[in-house]
Order: C-alpha cells, then sequence, then structure tokens
C-alpha cells in the first residue's frame, strides 16, 4: 500500500523550496547590480588609468620632439619623431598617434603614424579647443564615424585620449592625440576578483540561514500538531459533552415526565369514575401534552448524541444522521458510495462535517429538503451537503464566527491539518453547499 505523503512535510519542502527559489532570484538580482556597478566604477578607474599612462609617455616620449621645425613639415623632425613613436610608443593597445596644430576651429594634422594623413585639415570639435585653451587631459570613446577618423575604422571600438602639450622653443600649443584599443581598459576592469567574493559572501549567508530555516519550520510543524491536537480535543470534549446531557436528560426529566403521564392517565381514569368528565378532559390534554414533549425531548436527545462511528461504521452513523433529520422534519436524500478502504480520521472528518452541516440545516437553513452524498475518488473521500434553505450572503458568514458557522471553522482547521479542503457556498435564497474532501489514508 502506497504511503500518503505527510501534509507537514510537504508544506515544510515548499516553504524552504520557496526560500532558496526567492533567495536564488534576489541573489541574482543583487549580484548583477553589484557587478554593474563595479563594473562601471573600474571601466571608468580604468579609463582614467589609460588616459594618465598615455598622457606621461606623450609627455615623456613625444613632448620633447615637438619642434617648430615639426610644424613646418621638416622632414629630419618628422622622422625623428616618427622612429620614437614607432619604436617606443605604439603597442598592441596604443594603435594611433596624432599631433594637431590648432588654427581657431580649423585643425591641421602636423604628424601621424599614418602618414596620409598628415597637412589634412578638420574641424576641431569643442572638446579638442577645450583641452588646448585648459590645458587637461581628456578621454573618451571615439566617433570611428568622423573624418579624420577614416583610418581607424579597421577598429570596432577606441578610446581617444587628448593632451594640451607645446612646441620648442616658441612654445605654440599642439594637441596630442592617441588611440587606444579597448582591450587596454578590459584588461584593467576584470571583476574576476571580485565575483568569487560576491557569489561566496551569498552562498555563505544561505550555509548559514538553513538551519535557522530548518529550524523556524519544525517550531511551525510542531506548533500546526498542538493546534490541531487542541481541535482534537474541543471537538472530543464537545462530544463526551453531548454525552453526558443525553444521559442526564434521558435517566432523569424524560423519565420523570414519562412517569408524570401514566399518573395523569391514571388520573383522568379517576376522575371518569367520580363523574367530573370536564376534569378527565383536562388532565387527558394535559398527559397528551407531557407525551408530546417527551416524543420532542427524545429527538434532541438523538440529535445531540454523537453517532455510532466506531462500533457500526460511516454507513451505519450517516443513515442515524438521516434518521435524525427526516425526524426535524426534513426531506433527506441520502447517497453514500464509501470507499472500501478508509482510515478512521477519514471517516471521522466525513461524519462531524455531515453532522455539523446537518445541525446547521436544522437550526437555521429553514429549508424543506437535503441532500447528503458520500463518496471516493483518486485515494479521497468526498462530501457534499446540499441544502434548499435560505442561505446567506459571504459577508453575513464573518459574523457568525462565534455562533453558526464556528464548528465548521474548526473542521476546515482539521480537514487542511489532515491534507483536506472543507468549502462553503451559499448565497441568500439560493441554498448552502459544504464539500469535504480529505485524503483515504
Amino acid at each position: 500500500m502506497r504511503k500518503a505523503r505527510d501534509p507537514e512535510q510537504t508544506v515544510t519542502a515548499r516553504t524552504i523550496g520557496a526560500f532558496f527559489a526567492a533567495g536564488v532570484v534576489a541573489m541574482i538580482a543583487v549580484v548583477f547590480g553589484v557587478v554593474t556597478l563595479v563594473r562601471h566604477d573600474i571601466r571608468d578607474g580604468a579609463v582614467r588609468g589609460a588616459r594618465d599612462v598615455t598622457v606621461v609617455t606623450g609627455r615623456i616620449a613625444i613632448a620633447p620632439l615637438l619642434t617648430d621645425k615639426l610644424l613646418d613639415g621638416d622632414p629630419d623632425a618628422l622622422g625623428k619623431l616618427d622612429k620614437v613613436v614607432r619604436e617606443q610608443v605604439l603597442s598592441d593597445t596604443l594603435v594611433r598617434v596624432k599631433v594637431w596644430k590648432a588654427d581657431g576651429r580649423d585643425g591641421r594634422i602636423v604628424y601621424s603614424d599614418d602618414r596620409q594623413m598628415i597637412g589634412r585639415h578638420f574641424v576641431l570639435s569643442d572638446e579638442d579647443l577645450d583641452v588646448l585653451k585648459s590645458g587637461r587631459s581628456s578621454a573618451g570613446v571615439s566617433d570611428l564615424r568622423e573624418a579624420e577618423n577614416v583610418s581607424e575604422r579597421q577598429y570596432v571600438h577606441l578610446l581617444q585620449v587628448y593632451d594640451a602639450l607645446r612646441t620648442t622653443p616658441k612654445g605654440t600649443p599642439v594637441l596630442f592625440e592617441a588611440y587606444l584599443t579597448t582591450k587596454a581598459i578590459q584588461n584593467n576592469s576584470s571583476l574576476t576578483s571580485i565575483a568569487p567574493a560576491v557569489v561566496g559572501g551569498f552562498l555563505l549567508l544561505f550555509v548559514l540561514e538553513v538551519p535557522l530555516l530548518w529550524g523556524l519550520a519544525r517550531r511551525v510543524r510542531r506548533a500546526r500538531g498542538d493546534r490541531a491536537l487542541m481541535l482534537e480535543r474541543m471537538l472530543r470534549i464537545g462530544e463526551a459533552e453531548r454525552r453526558r446531557i443525553a444521559a442526564d436528560l434521558h435517566d432523569g426529566i424524560v423519565q420523570q415526565v414519562a412517569g408524570s403521564t401514566y399518573s395523569l392517565a391514571a388520573a383522568a381514569d379517576e376522575a371518569d369514575r367520580a363523574n367530573i368528565p370536564n376534569v378527565a378532559a383536562s388532565v387527558r390534554t394535559a398527559a397528551s401534552d407531557l407525551r408530546q414533549a417527551v416524543r420532542g425531548l427524545r429527538n434532541t436527545i438523538v440529535a445531540i448524541t454523537p453517532p455510532r462511528l466506531h462500533d457500526e461504521g460511516l454507513l451505519t452513523a450517516l443513515d442515524d444522521l438521516a434518521s435524525t433529520a427526516r425526524a426535524a422534519g426534513l426531506e433527506v436524500t441520502l447517497e453514500v458510495d464509501p470507499p472500501r478502504i478508509s482510515s478512521p480520521k477519514a471517516d471521522e472528518l466525513v461524519l462531524r462535517a455531515a453532522q455539523e452541516a446537518i445541525r446547521n440545516v436544522v437550526a437555521h437553513a429553514r429549508a424543506r429538503h437535503v441532500t447528503l452524498r458520500v463518496d471516493a475518488r483518486n485515494d479521497r473521500v468526498n462530501l457534499v451537503v446540499i441544502d434548499d434553505g435560505r442561505g446567506f450572503a459571504p459577508a453575513a458568514q464573518a459574523s457568525h464566527k462565534g455562533d453558526i458557522h464556528l464548528g465548521l471553522q474548526l473542521l476546515s482547521e482539521l480537514a487542511r491539518d489532515a491534507g483536506g479542503e472543507l468549502r462553503v457556498t451559499s448565497a441568500p435564497g439560493a441554498g448552502t453547499e459544504v464539500a469535504l474532501e480529505v485524503p483515504t489514508q
């Protein structure tokens, strides 16, 4: 026989699973945010570092060779500068060097390692003019679509570094421009050093939280178990109290009233023999009323006495329950197809739900007919109790928590603890349906 799955373990597993799923999502979001911010900061730092190294290279290697003759196109000056640039400046990452002379916004390339560009004129940007005016260096991603960058379009992305230098001996300001590949900053902006720390920190957090979560789940399970035991005790105490009241009624007042009816019947006969017909009639009427009261008390005893579930089975107990409802004036349709194998706990929940539903119908529904149906499908027992009474609005259900629906609320808790569900559906003038579904085991 397949062992039923513990609903508490299922809830715990789902809770821990939800925690880990939420934790993974949060970790991914946080790591993504941290990596993005750190990458941005590292990239900015790498750009500044590449700019500073390039500026230092230009001022040490190139600035001493920037002479006034170079501005006039002297071949020897160009040759010396070109030799130094090719031997000491150009590399895998620094791929182009240009030196500009400005005349207003007009810029003339006085030197480039791409000799075809020497002597060409282009309009200088505001950024270029600001570097020349302020003497501060600058760096940024190059727009390779500009006409001055026609010889650099073979590269996907380039970083441009600008610096203001001066010629000797006149001190004419010139603009030094160097082009670097993005490899220069990618090598410096690797996140491999921080990624293990970030991921490791979150994994450590998970490891530390698992025992806390497991302990919390165990406390929740114990609390749910204690609550289920409390509800069980409440229902059993109620059953024991009903048995005691029924026994007291049957052995006490019912016997006394029944005995009084016999005494009154004898008194009526004595009045007849004494030729007092009016007194005899009054006494017989009183005896008849008392007999009716005794029948009412006995119906009440039957109604409040717990059905004989454990002694004679679910079907007999439901038959007794239907008989009680019929004695209260209801038309009852009983359709029972109980499972061949069912746990005592499942049978007890089915009977208690049926009993509570019938009790509410008798006491509050003003119904004429009630249908009680029990069947089993897919290892689950299903109970449905439908009446044609006055029903109630869902909003009114909450206002009766301490009255009509308290028993159903307790049963709903027990059904949930057993891995089942209790549903109550109603509307004003449309009757009420109580449906219970619980595992057979």
